[in-house]
């Protein structure tokens, strides 16, 4: 999955957040025929992680909330799309900022060793 999501979200948020002149939020438009194959790849991604067989999630309840992270999740990337399709700004940064949330409180919420501190 690392390739399948992980690789084209980078793609994404690079072009989205530095979009053509490298400077994080200048307000430049993403090159949005670039980001259309990339939000794609997200996509198709996000819908194997909801098939996965070995789910992190011990329990039924677990599971239940894995498959309700995901779900938000393929609502939200389907929501990029469109959002990239209309060429829409700050549809695109507040979708893109979304799904990372989600994703960061999905790994969390399942792997609570996860060390997040920078290390020296």
């Amino acid at each position: 999955m690392k390739n399948e999501v992980n690789q084209p979200f980078s793609a994404l948020s690079f072009a989205v957040y530095f979009a053509r002149d490298g400077e994080p939020e200048s307000g430049a438009e993403p090159p949005y025929p670039d980001i259309a194959q990339p939000a794609a790849a997200l996509r198709a991604g996000l819908s194997k992680v909801r098939f996965l067989a070995d789910v992190p999630a011990p329990t039924p309840e677990a599971r239940d909330v894995f498959a309700a992270y995901i779900d938000g999740l393929l609502h939200d990337s389907d929501a990029l799309s469109d959002a990239i399709a209309n060429r829409d700004r700050p549809g695109t940064v507040a979708l893109l900022t979304k799904i990372a949330a989600t994703c960061n409180d999905c790994h969390h919420f399942f792997r609570l060793a996860v060390d997040d501190t920078p290390s020296r």
